[in-house]
């Protein structure tokens, strides 16, 4: 299947700088179903990257319908964290916390914007919620080196039908990690992907 490849920059906060998160891109843009993968947000949970890598090869030569948005090193800011030798990429140096963290609430900006729009057919108020979280992202104005990457991953993977975010652990079984209100929903990708374990959370 034909890839395209973004290149999304991010501010300059030092000079003599640069980055850019990659973006892979299959299948139809704006169709459904939309899947989004991302890897190594914490940029020193790296088996992320490596899966990303061999999922882009794979889907290189398979028929993709919908389309498929795979961002393999989703943390270039925190890839670059290196002292005296130790990867340091879960938590952003210059005071900006958890790679994972902080990204901003878009749910008053869309509630704003739902009101008295929202039926009584969920399949009719799904693309209207997706346009309203897609208003709510474009009124955020981001500051900053970190403030853009939350605000590009979060901008790509909103409007998404799955989303998968890969992390790991020093030692660990594969698990799922998902919103309560996604089980059982989510039971067929969790087999799929051969979950020990599925941890619920609000």
């Amino acid at each position: 299947m034909p890839r395209t490849v973004e290149q999304i920059a991010l501010p300059v906060t030092r000079l003599g700088t640069r980055r850019a998160l990659a973006v892979h891109r299959y299948g139809t843009p704006g169709a459904r179903p939309k899947a989004y993968i991302q890897a190594a947000l914490h940029a020193d949970e790296t088996p992320g990257m490596l899966v990303a890598h061999h999922l882009l090869r794979l889907l290189d030569h398979a028929p993709v319908t919908g389309e498929v948005v795979v961002v393999p090193v989703a943390n270039p800011v925190g890839l670059a964290q290196v002292v005296a030798g130790t990867h340091v990429g879960r938590h952003g140096l210059d005071g900006d916390g958890n790679f994972n963290r902080g990204f901003p609430d878009l749910v008053p900006g869309t509630e704003a914007l739902l009101r008295d729009r929202l039926g009584p057919d969920p399949a009719a108020n799904v693309p209207l919620i997706r346009e309203a979280l897609r208003a709510a992202h474009a009124a955020h104005h981001p500051t900053g080196e970190v403030g853009a990457l939350r605000h590009a991953l979060l901008g790509l993977a909103l409007d998404a039908d799955l989303v998968l975010d890969l992390h790991c652990d020093n030692e660990a079984v594969m698990h799922l990690y998902t919103g309560d209100a996604l089980w059982p929903d989510a039971a067929d990708i969790a087999a799929e992907l051969g979950c020990r374990a599925v941890l619920l959370a609000r």
